[in-house]
């Protein structure tokens, strides 16, 4: 006996997912990896693993049809698969009574990573803005790799160069399948890092000061001070930094009022009180983590 996966307006498990961007696209794909690890975004390569495990007999339109009309947790990426089949908006639409505006902005994640596909490394790197589209659309560096096409003859690097990217730990692409090292190499070097930004927990009200924050590839300017930049560099970072954490308390004054009594204030050869970030991974809301 098994469960009927069919989804309906009975809550059928525990627990959500969480995802903050400033795009949908970039949203979307940022709650589907929390779904599950082993995804990557919004592909068509998960249905296709599906329906190998369901050993489905039927044609891979046959199924995409039957999946779209009757909604399974399977549903988001059939409706990836029905773009890879050709399937239009107007006939998703028809078949699940999506609102056309959710499935318009999730073809044009399909038609970004169609454009990825037909692309080798060398080529990526010629099209940067291609590149920076991908990442505003919530493309992890992983994902990007997995759909370049790999190049089999071997790139050259200068001895001065590798020298440095040796120093730096930096892992230049000269040929064979792209890794995620690879990407985010590139990605550096082309300047496209992400933004920290704040969400406004007092709806503007007054002025909010929770460190509720969140990456995003959409900013071009953080809305915080981060912790080891000077004041110029408040509105983004050098290419070769990625944000990886904050300064909790952001004045002497206030860093003193907070830490606890007896313990050592600032100039007294001892850092001032900060808490610093640096993620654990998927959360799933209802998931036991307390």
């Amino acid at each position: 006996v098994t469960v009927d996966p069919t989804l309906g307006s009975c809550m059928k498990s525990v627990g959500e997912v969480m995802a903050i961007g400033r795009t949908f696209e970039e949203t979307i794909q940022k709650a589907l990896r929390m779904v599950d690890e082993s995804c990557t975004g919004f592909e068509a390569e998960r249905f296709d693993e599906e329906l190998q495990h369901r050993r489905n007999t039927a044609s891979a339109e046959e199924s995409v049809k039957r999946e779209l009309t009757t909604p399974t947790p399977m549903r988001m990426w059939s409706i990836a698969k029905a773009y890879e089949l050709g399937m239009s908006v107007e006939e998703v639409h028809q078949l699940t009574s999506i609102d056309r505006w959710f499935l318009a902005k999730l073809h044009h994640i399909h038609r970004v990573r169609s454009s990825l596909k037909s692309m080798d490394y060398s080529e990526l790197r010629e099209h940067s803005e291609l590149l920076r589209e991908a990442k505003r659309c919530g493309f992890a560096d992983r994902q990007i790799a997995a759909v370049l096409r790999a190049k089999d003859e071997v790139l050259p690097i200068s001895p001065p160069l590798r020298a440095k990217d040796e120093v730096l730990g930096a892992d230049p692409y000269t040929g064979g399948r792209v890794k995620e090292t690879h990407v985010r190499y590139l990605r550096k070097k082309l300047g496209i890092v992400p933004m920290v930004k704040q969400i406004d927990t007092l709806a503007a009200e007054f002025p909010a000061e929770t460190n509720y924050l969140y990456l995003t590839y959409s900013g071009e300017e953080h809305d915080i001070q981060l912790a080891g930049l000077g004041e110029e560099a408040a509105g983004g970072l050098s290419k070769d930094f990625e944000p990886l954490g904050v300064t909790r308390f952001s004045s002497p004054q206030r860093s003193a009022e907070r830490a606890p009594e007896g313990s050592p204030k600032d100039g007294e050869g001892v850092p001032s009180s900060r808490i610093v970030v640096l993620g654990c991974g998927p959360y799933r809301i209802g998931s036991s983590v307390e």
